[in-house]
């Protein structure tokens, strides 16, 4: 079957595109010229003849090229069957004998194979991603209104039907003129077909959309699935049977044609579902053209017929009579694995039915079993059939526990998990039809078992109605459900509603979890996960109160409320679940949540900035809960959390800068998981992805929101570890957007006349926290030299206790002397002093070779874009160098200075400013100390360095 459908797929697309490319041109010129004589004979006017007959053939050029498509497309479907016959053969002889081996065509691999490229030879392993070469060719096959045309790449033949009943559309204009009101069956089919294309075009270019309701209020498709709701209101005649059923058939099988995406297969089930309101007995009609469908087509959309059955399209009593009648006359074959699939899910797995309404299908099916009485797949068939027979009618989402988030019970083999739907349906005022809504079980929140069974029936219930078009009405019953029924009313049975969803949401999805060759992740399916995250976004939206509409603010925070609420259940659940199973934690449907509430709530229509901060800030201290180092496994999925372009520009666009401290807490949560890593240089594949990741979300902030960085730029560079040199430099290489730096590389530059060079930076420190109890007595020192002893027992105090030094690696406090060193330099800015300095001598000459190295990086880690720091602490990098006689201090400064310019760019401005001054002054005698020429490769390296900052002939002695 996936043979002929894939040889289907390629020689329709081929055969279109040929046709097309060879007649169109002939076509428009033979057209013009029977035209030009038709007109002629008329007596037309010479004048207007010309324009005439272009406008003649611009109409009518498309709607006969598809034409010859449709023919083209016939008579080539027909060839690539003939040539593929006996191919097809073989392997439907290999499926009815029930081998276990993989199937092999051993005349093409000896005829074909040879001569292809080995990248090109067939693999048992990867035919799943060899077939999606095929697919590709319904993308590729020009999008045409007429869906009969479609046909070619997905081909739906109905037994006992031929191609040759495929019409092409109408010129446009006939379609005006059925749209108008007409109930001509002809020209309804062909009002349908044409819109119908459009909906197949627009909802391929809605990629980013797996729903109806998550398209946009101006969506092009949305206005135009109203257009044919419409349509059907007032434009199909209920009063005839025969027009109604022929346009339910028309959607039917443009349904099955075509690629299987997600957002056009739902718009198509609203279709008949309304359509299903006004046609009786519409569900039998569906079930028989179902049935006719040639048989090949039946294992490729089980999941469609899944969902039918679940929404009341299908009749299970006349799919029965069809199916039994089927496997009664083959005893096996795809019609057989059809019906093991429907009664397994929809019956085992998934009542939606009794056994009775399928009982010739088991009875057929137990005699098929009792043939294959003690082998494997028999007794299988026959332990299926008795579950049948035992089964009765559930809701649809099983009632987890936290259990089931743990463990992640696995479903039956072949089994997919259920998806939500329709039963018992019954119109609403506008004519669509759904089940009668919200009735909860009996029970009590008290009683744990009860609670899930409920807010099963709820998540279940909203799922059928949460993706439809016109939902507001239902969705307002269940909010008036959910007030009556107390889940809601105080914070202790919110959080036990909201946990019971968040269990049965994530239990649902990863017992559907589907193996997959070579290692890859496991398919989920996430439909109860999305139901749950727009059940909470509709509970947001529409929690404000009527004065919350004249308030933002109040609006704002119940919002943010609500949502952080349900943010601490999923939060604990985490927690709980990745501390008790590590190894096993999936944190995929997780991830899922937090993507699906950016979605639904921060990128919702509330444009209104003192609306959404709130709910942003409730997220970003939920991520912050969630940090790496506390949960670690989490740690991928938290990155492109925080990282997100619906998080983190909204965050740092906000209003007075308000996101800013919630996303530095997110990025000093990060440096701090990798700390410990890049501190040892011991980078695992894992790590090193995260570190990457790290590094392209900080050039993200450097281009786009360097003020960020550099009002944070302290904060952040005291838990990047001295050896990260690179991502030290990109933090300090940013500047405000609203500034030119000056060209460091300018001869003669004079950096005290820079008009900035005398500004502030903006920068946020908590001096009283990080100078850790020094502020008092280092402001004596500095404004009266007092204690005398303070500066000689300095040294000491920057020291860490030997516990917390073998854990960091160092035996200093990095962070106190980060802040010490900011603390003199600003205070020396200010006063215009003479003792920072001789403090900043008295360190370095005092503290050993690991203390003065640590004491120099804090003082470069200012050197940034023109203000008033870089401008100091460069002066005090290139006074200590000249002043200081000891030659292992000058060498300390100049590595310090040169490994952060030896490293792929940016390089800072300050630190190049510092760097030029300190090899082109003749007064520092740079090229003169013996280190500048301690070895060959290091002479090299200064001169390679020392060229790329200056001229040649300057760049040395």
């Amino acid at each position: 079957n996936r043979v002929r459908q894939a040889a289907r797929w390629m020689v329709s697309a081929l055969a279109s595109s040929l046709a097309l490319v060879t007649c169109k041109e002939p076509l428009r010129a033979t057209l013009t010229s029977h035209i030009w004589q038709m007109l002629q004979r008329t007596g037309i006017r010479e004048d207007t003849l010309e324009q005439s007959v272009n406008a003649e053939v611009a109409e009518n050029l498309d709607f006969c090229c598809t034409v010859i498509e449709m023919h083209a497309i016939e008579k080539a479907m027909g060839s690539i069957d003939e040539a593929i016959q006996n191919s097809c053969m073989l392997r439907r002889k290999h499926v009815e004998t029930r081998s276990t081996t993989q199937f092999v065509d051993t005349t093409v691999l000896q005829g074909l194979i040879p001569n292809l490229p080995e990248a090109l030879h067939p693999s048992l392993a990867g035919v799943r991603s060899q077939y999606r070469v095929y697919e590709e060719f319904v993308k590729i096959q020009r999008l045409i209104t007429n869906p009969n045309e479609a046909a070619a790449a997905a081909p739906v033949v109905l037994r006992g039907e031929s191609m040759k009943q495929a019409r092409p559309a109408a010129p446009s204009g006939m379609h005006t003129a059925a749209a108008a009101g007409s109930n001509d069956i002809s020209g309804q089919t062909e009002t349908l077909r044409a819109l119908l294309g459009q909906v197949d075009k627009l909802s391929m270019k809605e990629g980013s959309s797996d729903s109806y309701a998550q398209l946009q209020h101006d969506s092009e498709l949305k206005n135009l699935v109203q257009t044919v709701f419409e349509i059907i209101d007032t434009k199909v005649p209920v009063s005839n049977i025969v027009a109604s059923e022929h346009c339910a058939k028309q959607i039917f099988l443009s349904m099955l044609q075509g690629v299987a995406n997600k957002l056009r297969i739902g718009i198509y089930l609203a279709f008949l579902e309304k359509l299903s309101s006004l046609v009786p007995g519409l569900d039998l009609k569906l079930t028989e053209w179902f049935g006719a469908i040639s048989e090949d087509i039946w294992l490729q959309r089980v999941d469609l017929a899944e969902t039918m059955v679940r929404r009341g399209l299908l009749n299970l009593k006349e799919l029965d009579r069809t199916l039994s009648s089927l496997i009664a006359a083959r005893r096996g074959g795809p019609a057989t694995d059809f019906a093991i699939h429907v009664v397994r899910q929809c019956i085992v797995l998934e009542p939606l039915a009794q056994s009775n309404d399928m009982a010739l299908t088991l009875e057929v099916l137990a005699k098929v079993a009792a043939q294959g009485r003690g082998g494997g797949a028999g007794d299988a068939l026959a332990q299926l059939v008795e579950q049948a027979k035992r089964s009765s009618p559930v809701t649809k989402f099983p009632a987890s526990s936290a259990k089931d988030v743990k463990g992640a019970p696995q479903a039956p083999a072949g089994a997919v998990p259920p998806s939500p739907g329709v039963q018992q349906q019954v119109p609403d005022s506008s004519g669509t039809t759904f089940k009668e809504p919200f009735k909860l079980p009996a029970g009590g929140a008290k009683d744990k078992n009860s609670l899930h069974e409920q807010v099963s029936y709820i998540l279940d219930e909203w799922a059928k109605i949460s993706d439809l078009p016109n939902r507001e009405k239902l969705a307002a019953q269940l909010l008036v459900t959910l007030q009556q029924s107390g889940f809601l009313k105080s914070d202790e049975t919110a959080e036990q509603f909201f946990t019971s969803l968040v269990e049965i949401s994530v239990g649902h999805c990863l017992s559907s979890a589907e193996p997959q060759p070579n290692n890859q992740p496991a398919v989920l399916n996430f439909e109860a996960v999305d139901a749950f995250v727009k059940l909470v976004a509709f509970l947001i939206n529409r929690s404000a109160s009527e004065s919350d509409s004249v308030n933002p603010a109040a609006r704002g925070m119940r919002r943010a409320s609500q949502l952080f609420r349900v943010l601490g259940v999923v939060v604990n659940i985490i927690q709980k679940s990745s501390k008790e199973n590590p190894s096993t934690f999936n944190p995929r449907p997780f991830f899922r949540m937090f993507i699906g509430w950016y979605m639904e709530i921060l990128e919702s229509d509330v444009s209104d900035e003192v609306i959404m901060i709130p709910s942003l800030a409730a997220i970003a201290d939920a991520l912050l809960a969630l940090q790496p180092l506390r949960i670690p496994v989490f740690a991928f999925s938290w990155l492109e959390l925080v990282s997100h372009r619906c998080f983190m520009p909204k965050l740092l666009l906000a209003t007075g800068q308000n996101g800013w401290p919630h996303y530095q807490k997110l990025l000093i949560a990060l440096l701090q998981f990798l700390e410990p890593y890049l501190r040892s240089a011991e980078l695992t594949e894992s790590i090193r992805l995260i570190y990457k990741g790290t590094l392209r979300m900080l050039l993200v902030l450097l281009h786009d929101f360097p003020e960020f960085l550099c009002k944070y730029h302290f904060q952040l560079c005291d838990v990047i570890p001295a050896s990260c040199i690179q991502m030290r430099n990109l933090m300090l290489s940013a500047f405000p957007r609203n500034m030119r730096l000056p060209d460091p590389f300018t001869p003669n530059l004079k950096v005290d006349l820079l008009p900035e060079i005398s500004e502030s930076p903006r920068i946020v420190v908590d001096f009283n926290a990080s100078l850790m109890g020094l502020q008092v007595p280092l402001n004596t020192y500095l404004s009266m030299r007092q204690p005398a002893n303070f500066l000689s027992e300095l040294p000491q105090q920057l020291l860490l206790p030997q516990v917390e030094a073998l854990s960091t690696g160092t035996k200093y406090n990095v962070p106190l002397i980060n802040a010490l060193v900011l603390y003199i330099g600003m205070n020396a800015i200010h006063k215009g002093q003479a003792i920072p300095m001789e403090m900043f001598q008295q360190l370095v000459c005092e503290l050993d070779a690991e203390g003065r190295y640590l004491v120099l990086n804090a003082i470069a880690n200012q050197l940034r874009y023109p203000n008033s720091h870089t401008h100091y602490f460069s002066c005090v990098l290139l006074y200590l160098f000249g002043e200081i006689q000891l030659e292992v201090v000058k060498e300390q400064i100049t590595r310090v200075l040169l490994e952060r310019l030896i490293v792929n760019r940016p390089h800072p401005w300050g630190l190049l400013i510092t760097f030029i001054e300190l090899i082109k002054n003749p007064r520092y005698s740079f090229w003169s100390f013996g280190f500048t020429r301690a070895a060959p490769e290091i002479e090299r390296l200064f001169q390679n360095v020392a060229r790329s900052c200056i001229s040649d002939e300057t760049s040395a002695p």
